[in-house]
């Protein structure tokens, strides 16, 4: 069986525990109050070129800030469990764009990130595939929409007889434990999310 996960808060720099075949660690990361207190200069001693690329084609700067710091404490927490440098760590993608630990580190480790309004999360198992999502709870019109498209019917009912600010609360919780599902599979957002209760 699998022990519930360990909470992490992200130090600086991170101190790792063993994490056993039976375990799994999620991570919380201010990812703003990272970026803000380290400087890009030890980027291209972190960073592979492709992720280097993509940091460059982000125009957005809190969109820029917030990829370059969720990569690089991606590696530097991964590198910890590993015992490596966190530049040397490999990365192959599924088809779906699920990342995943390539090279000699292939295998020993999954995880999955999600990041939200300057907040991440990253989810990390020596047990079998993690998927992890966080969303800011935002009340808006379009949920219900979103809702009678992408929810079951139990859900639906879950949904039914609440006030705005507890359905916008039922409404993240449901959304992101489907969106979690659906990324510890592989798939993401490809498979169709009504087919998962």
């Amino acid at each position: 069986t699998v022990q519930k996960p360990r909470i992490n808060i992200f130090p600086d720099p991170p101190e790792m525990p063993h994490i056993s075949d039976k375990q799994a660690d999620i991570w919380k990361v201010d990812i703003f109050s990272y970026y803000k207190s380290h400087t890009e200069c030890s980027l291209n001693n972190i960073l592979s070129p492709d992720e280097l690329k993509k940091a460059d084609r982000l125009i957005i700067p809190d969109k820029r800030d917030q990829y370059i710091s969720s990569c690089i404490v991606l590696r530097q927490i991964l590198s910890c469990y590993l015992n490596t440098a966190p530049g040397e760590l490999v990365f192959t993608y599924g088809p779906a764009g699920k990342p995943s630990l390539g090279g000699e580190h292939s295998g020993r480790l999954s995880f999955n990130m999600s990041h939200s309004h300057g907040k991440m999360l990253l989810g990390v198992s020596a047990a079998g595939e993690i998927g992890i999502d966080i969303e800011k709870v935002n009340k808006t019109r379009l949920m219900n929409k979103i809702a009678s498209r992408k929810f079951t019917r139990s859900e639906l009912d879950f949904l039914e007889n609440c006030d705005q600010e507890e359905y916008a609360e039922r409404f993240c919780r449901l959304w992101t434990r489907k969106e979690a599902a659906l990324k510890a599979a592989g798939t993401g957002l490809l498979f169709p999310m009504r087919n998962i209760d």
